[in-house]
């Protein structure tokens, strides 16, 4: 086996492992993306009965997403509240 044929051995070697590392870590992320976003649903569909008066229209209304929207507009933290936006225009019926 001479240098050149070992250089490509070792070369597919580290490809392999990288790509095994990358699709590793990319699992954990999808794993944990969905379980975030699962959780946002929740607290989304539920944050309503934790916070606003009971005679307060259904959490569905234009008017829960316009007080949702000032909220997170307070929180100082644009990409968590780009993010809690999309999730909560795009819910789970």
């Amino acid at each position: 086996m001479n240098n050149h044929d070992r250089s490509d051995i070792e070369m597919s070697i580290e490809e392999f492992w990288r790509e095994r590392s990358v699709n590793r870590t990319l699992r954990v992320l999808e794993t944990t993306q969905q379980r975030s976003r699962d959780e946002l649903y929740h607290l989304i569909n539920h944050i309503a009965q934790f916070v606003l008066p009971v005679q307060f229209p259904e959490h569905s209304t234009v008017e829960y997403g316009e007080i949702m929207q000032e909220a997170l507009s307070r929180l100082g933290d644009e990409a968590f509240a780009n993010w809690v936006l999309a999730v909560f225009n795009n819910q789970k019926p």
